[in-house]
């Protein structure tokens, strides 16, 4: 289990970002179940800007709350059924479909899903 120093939480909250899918801390640090640490290194190694990062480790902890280890997703087949929870395409959109997936959110369906279906695709790449 990976650990968010206080830092990175305090950054998350300047970066307006609330990570419902963490709990509060009292001891002044979060657990992130999925390889946090190596994510994190590798979003860093694409030259991603530190909000990008945060943003994306973010989404990717959302995902994996909601829809499991991100781990197991991409040793049981490669993100392939977690990215089709995670797809809500323009036709859907238009027809005003629900959202298909498990995260709970607020705001416009399609481009909250894509950001949640690019973080679980970058999770991919780096494994």
């Amino acid at each position: 289990m990976c650990v968010l120093e206080k830092k990175a939480c305090d950054t998350l909250k300047e970066d307006n970002i609330f990570m419902t899918s963490l709990p509060s801390y009292e001891h002044e640090k979060w657990e992130i179940p999925m390889k946090s640490d190596e994510y994190h290194q590798w979003l860093v190694a694409q030259k991603y800007q530190a909000g990008t990062v945060t943003a994306q480790m973010h989404r990717a902890g959302r995902v994996e709350e909601y829809h499991g280890d991100l781990d197991e997703h991409y040793a049981r087949d490669r993100m392939g059924t977690l990215i089709a929870a995670l797809t809500y395409s323009t036709n859907d959109k238009r027809n005003n479909r629900p959202n298909p997936s498990n995260i709970p959110f607020d705001g416009e369906t399609y481009n909250n899903l894509a950001s949640y279906r690019d973080a679980a695709r970058a999770f991919g790449f780096e494994s």
